[in-house]
């Protein structure tokens, strides 16, 4: 999970975008590069989202193995059941988020 939060893009996104703002502040930029919560929570979401949707279309294309794919093989489970546990990670998430 740690490395595909990071490989999603969000926090530099962010962090960039904090650079076009006329106020912002060293505080703000040593803030937004030291890993917040926030934006590992919103990387979370992002990907374990697009990972459950796209999975059978990256499948089909022969693309790298997903995060839904990796879990079914590390916890010797059914696709549904990837689901459904991920989606709860998702809920957690957007509770870290809240």
């Amino acid at each position: 999970m740690e490395v595909a939060t990071t490989s999603c893009g969000l926090a530099m996104l962010t962090t960039v975008s904090f650079l076009g703002m006329d106020d912002t502040t060293e505080e703000v930029l040593i803030w937004a590069t030291s890993d917040p919560k926030l934006f590992v929570a919103a990387s979370t979401i992002s990907r374990l989202i697009d990972d459950i949707v796209g999975s059978e279309f990256e499948q089909e294309r022969g693309h790298v193995v997903s995060i839904l794919d990796c879990y079914v093989k590390q916890h010797n489970t059914s696709r549904q059941n990837a689901i459904k546990e991920l989606l709860e990670l998702v809920e957690s998430a957007w509770k870290d988020i809240n």
